[in-house]
């Protein structure tokens, strides 16, 4: 057990390593940074919503990324609708994934095509 543990500790490291060097990845961390400067400028009410790309635009940190979303929904509520915003979704996110909770337990024996599809559903559009 202990070497599966070792083996995919060092698979996460040398994956990261790798990605650290990508375009994409460094490009990705730009578009956070920019969405930390927004949101570090406009926190407690946001930029608005769907202003993001208008307001980020505006920071110039750079110029050849495509930043019109922060690639990172919690980044990009918090961005758009402040704090308050943020907790009004995390608090609809905690409700659905314990209704999800209650449906499974409820029908434990049966099986969860349409939970499961609905749950990864939700995610894949985060």
């Amino acid at each position: 057990m202990r070497k599966v543990a070792v083996l995919f500790t060092m698979m996460g490291v040398g994956s990261f390593y790798f990605l650290s060097k990508s375009s994409y990845f460094l490009d990705k961390l730009f578009v956070w940074k920019t969405a930390l400067y927004v949101i570090k400028d406009n926190f407690l009410l946001g930029v608005g919503f769907n202003n993001y790309k208008s307001i980020s635009l505006s920071y110039g940190i750079f110029e050849n990324v495509d930043v019109l979303y922060c690639d990172n929904i919690f980044l990009q509520v918090l961005a758009e609708n402040g704090v308050f915003g943020l907790l009004f979704f995390l608090a609809i996110l905690a409700v659905f994934l314990l209704s999800i909770a209650k449906e499974i337990k409820l029908k434990k024996r049966e099986k969860h095509i349409f939970v499961r599809f609905d749950l990864c559903h939700f995610f894949s559009d985060l």
